[in-house]
């Protein structure tokens, strides 16, 4: 029988398209590997089959040709499909149960790898979801399959909980429960449904109710047509798992689960239940820590429940390197190791030419789809993100088997990443955009975010280079693909710093009661907050406050109908429902609250007290650029409508709380009045921060002072002038003395901002730094170390020599307090874990009899 030739079909064998079918993601990734497998075929030389082409495929992200060279032919591995599909396999196998629930489906185990047996799969061919554990010669699943139920959003995520929580209780109860005995089925499936008058969704009063009855309502056995294996679907008092999950102190309601579970095989299999003893064996296992536990909380912020942003595939990002090897090739450069200003060079002139590149592609696009599109997307990313953010802190209070310090850092990189991504897109589409008759297709958006992302790492790099904050340069190989590289050191002090970053996030060794007062919790802040703004701008602070509020809580105002990642409205009818949902808001105070976060075009590429414009979005300033979407995030859309999203609009409150709060503007507004005002707070906050360190270290000695200037106090001495010790503590046993240096500096936020800081703390260009006084008064507090004891009328030391410890304290730790650009002895810390710090340094609580 001939193959048919034809142009719009591909022709492969059987076993062949079962191995294809078998990977494949999505028909789109089909889609797309036919067209890759037509444009190979003119360069591929050799008999490679399509196996090898679609590993081939898969291994390069669809871009065999990475850089700027062409080449004429292309020989494949006539292996490469095999090795392809073995580690595809192999990978695929290690993270697989025993057996999977049924054989009917075809069950994804990606990332289901554990320190149990506990993994996780999913249907590919229905919306149904499994976690296994392994009991000596029984793999145990427990299934959701959403076909099976009508549920709400709430009852639907109790229900997925119960069924991870009971498949745990097996696995990490392995050895326990094989003490009891074996099952005589080698599968074991165990659908869970939910029963209707006993759901979490329910009135509160109708759950304690329903809540007094068993975990387990009924049970039966649907199926066990096989003598090794057995199907039961169990009915699941939601009320209860919801009830006892909320208020979890140890892990009863996981051993509650398993005693419930193991009754109903037992009795399936051999006729008994759980006997005492063996009960008694699962109860102790209750004093563990809990595994799982839930909370309920109030809808601040009107976004969906669950949302996923789209994010340009590694393709993207492929295709989008690909054109900068081509410019640079272009250019004339020539493959080789670039570093510092020759590099720095290379760098800006590559950047100019994409950079046309980037915009002609945005001008392509209609301005109206391509806004909303992106606006909607970044409110996406941004719900997402603050829902992992609340996830790992809610994690502390049970035990998990992922990093959480290592989750978080990687959730707020990829955050960052996209969020700026985005913000560029909308930024730099506003004023580069008309509206077109075809609305743009998010396929191609997506393309343009890698570039974008590319264009953003040259900016920074060129950043890093001309700031001097890190040695580095620009790696171009045979084929012209650029990478930017820093110092060796670079990556893993990187990833020691977003650890550190991410814990602090979490909370670990903070204590909130340390925390500067804000000024906030002052009243008469806020009433001048309130004037300064209403003279500068026409509004009050709080009423700004009460538009953001209209905006994140758009639904729970009534103004909306659903929950979505983005909104439109007039401003009329946003200032309308503002005023109708807060007190003392004038409907002119809330139009003019609203134009003010309106992110226009025009002042985009202006930076504050420059007149002319840049030619691009300039992402390498921040306190000059006064129209940043992160803070002014209202679009207005052709229709005159504003568009919005709620996660957005939230951040960017938290952006102008945080930042006054701290003492500052977001930006380098002209106001005069707010800034006499803010100004007042960041003096109130630096008293504050001595003030706080001083009444910490006070906790374990009684022999601490601040702001102790001995030329001052002590004249007599004829003392040199070396400046105030901003906290100066002493414990007499082991003669131990700390030197406190309590220093509130504004965080950077650009590479320009960071060394500006180094700069300002270390010494620089035109600053001379806060070391060079610092180490004025340590050699000085060295040389007078026992007189200056004396002279306080302190107790003698239980030893003679002493030991000076010095330590930075500050509100907010940053790059360099943790990688200084040259050694220092000094210790760094916030004032929030200062006390920690004591802890884990070893100056411990001692209250020896003396001055408090």
């Amino acid at each position: 029988m001939s193959v048919p030739q034809r142009r719009d079909c591909h022709t492969v064998s059987i076993v062949d398209a079962v191995t294809i079918f078998d990977a494949m993601e999505d028909l789109d990734e089909l889609t797309r590997f036919w067209k890759y497998r037509t444009g190979l075929r003119r360069l591929v030389g050799g008999m490679p089959d399509v196996v090898d082409m679609f590993g081939a495929f898969r291994d390069s992200h669809g871009q065999i040709v990475a850089g700027a060279i062409v080449p004429n032919m292309i020989m494949l591995d006539p292996h490469w499909g095999e090795s392809w599909r073995f580690n595809q396999l192999v990978q695929y196998w290690e993270e697989a149960p025993a057996n999977f629930p049924d054989d009917r489906s075809a069950w994804n185990t990606k990332d289901s790898r554990g320190r149990t047996t506990l993994r996780r799969v999913t249907a590919r061919n229905a919306p149904r979801l499994a976690w296994s554990s392994q009991l000596a010669n029984s793999t145990v699943h427990v299934v959701l399959d959403v076909d099976l139920v009508d549920l709400q959003s709430q009852d639907g995520n109790v229900l997925e909980t119960f069924v991870h929580c009971a498949a745990d209780c097996f696995a990490e109860r392995e050895a326990e429960l094989q003490s009891i005995g074996t099952l005589p089925y080698s599968r074991i499936v165990i659908e869970c449904v939910a029963q209707a008058d006993a759901l979490a969704s329910l009135a509160e009063e109708e759950i304690e109710t329903a809540a007094d009855r068993e975990l387990l309502l009924s049970w039966r056995v649907i199926e066990n047509q096989a003598s090794d294996e057995v199907r039961i679907r169990c009915v699941i008092n939601l009320s209860r798992v919801f009830a006892r999950l909320r208020v979890v102190e140890d892990a009863s309601f996981e051993v509650e689960c398993a005693v419930a579970l193991m009754d109903v095989l037992l009795t399936h299999a051999h006729g008994r239940r759980l006997s005492e003893s063996e009960r008694q064996v699962l109860a102790d296992t209750g004093s563990r820590s809990p595994r799982f536990v839930m909370r309920s909380y109030e809808r601040t912020v009107d976004v969906p429940d669950f949302g996923r942003p789209d994010t340009p595939a590694p393709e993207a990002y492929k295709v989008a390197r690909r054109k900068l090897a081509e410019i640079l090739m272009a250019q004339g450069v020539k493959p080789g190791r670039y570093e510092l200003g020759e590099a720095k060079q290379l760098i800006n002139a590559a950047r100019a030419t994409y950079r046309e590149l980037v915009h002609e592609r945005l001008r392509s696009f209609d301005r109206e789809s391509l806004l909303r599109y992106c606006a909607t997307q970044l409110d996406t990313t941004s719900a997402q993100y603050d829902s992992q953010v609340m996830r790992h802190r809610n994690s502390l209070a049970h035990d998990v088997d992922y990093d959480r310090e290592d989750s978080q850092a990687e959730a707020h990189e990829q955050f960052t990443r996209d969020s700026r991504n985005l913000r560029y897109a909308v930024e730099a589409g506003l004023f580069l955009t008309q509206p077109q008759p075809t609305e743009a297709r998010p396929a191609e958006i997506l393309e343009v975010l890698g570039m974008i992302d590319w264009l953003l790492v040259l900016y920074g790099a060129s950043d890093v280079l001309h700031n001097e904050i890190e040695v580095g340069g620009l790696d171009v190989d045979d084929q012209y693909i650029p990478e930017v590289f820093f110092s060796s050191a670079r990556d893993a002090q990187q990833a020691k710093f977003s650890r550190e970053m991410a814990a602090l996030k979490l909370g670990a060794g903070v204590n909130t009661e340390d925390k500067l007062e804000e000024p906030f919790e002052d009243e008469k802040f806020i009433e001048s907050l309130d004037a300064a703004f209403l003279i500068d701008l026409g509004f009050t602070y709080r009423d700004l406050l009460k538009v953001f509020s209209t905006l994140q809580n758009w639904i729970g105002i009534g103004a909306g109908a659903a929950l979505a990642f983005s909104y439109e409205a007039l401003p009329s009818d946003i200032a309308r429902a503002a005023v109708g949902s807060h007190d003392d808001l004038a409907e002119s105070a809330a139009l003019k609250a609203i134009d003010f976060l309106v992110l226009k075009s025009d002042g985009i590429r202006r930076l504050a007290g420059i007149t002319a414009e840049t030619d691009d979005v300039p992402v390498w300033e921040h306190n000059k650029r006064l129209d940043r979407f992160a803070i002014k995030p209202l679009l207005v859309l052709p229709t005159g409508k504003i568009l919005w999203g709620a996660s957005s609009v939230n951040r960017a409150r938290r952006i102008w709380m945080s930042a006054i709060s701290s003492g500052y503007l977001p930006a380098d507004f002209p106001w005069k009045n707010v800034r006499a005002v803010v100004d007042k707070a960041k003096q109130k906050l630096e008293k504050g921060l001595e003030k706080t360190a001083h009444a910490v270290c006070a906790r374990t000695t009684p022999y601490a002072e601040r702001n102790l200037d001995f030329m001052d106090r002590f004249p007599e001495q004829g003392f040199a002038d070396v400046g105030d010790f901003d906290l100066l503590a002493y414990w007499p046993e082991g003669n131990r003395w700390l030197l406190g240096e309590c220093k509130y500096n504004q965080p950077p936020f650009c590479v320009k901002d960071s060394r500006r800081l180094r700069d300002r703390v270390f010494g620089g260009g035109s600053e001379i730094g806060q070391f060079v006084k610092i180490e004025r008064r340590r050699k000085f507090f060295a040389e007078n170390v026992e007189l200056i004891r004396q002279l306080l009328g302190w107790p003698e030391p239980t030893t003679p020599e002493p030991t000076i410890t010095e330590v930075y304290i500050c509100k907010d730790l940053h790059w360099w307090l943790r990688f200084p650009p040259y050694d220092v002895p000094t210790k760094f810390t916030q004032v929030d874990t200062f006390g920690a710090w004591l802890s884990a340094n070893g100056f411990v609580n001692i209250r020896e009899p003396g001055p408090a």
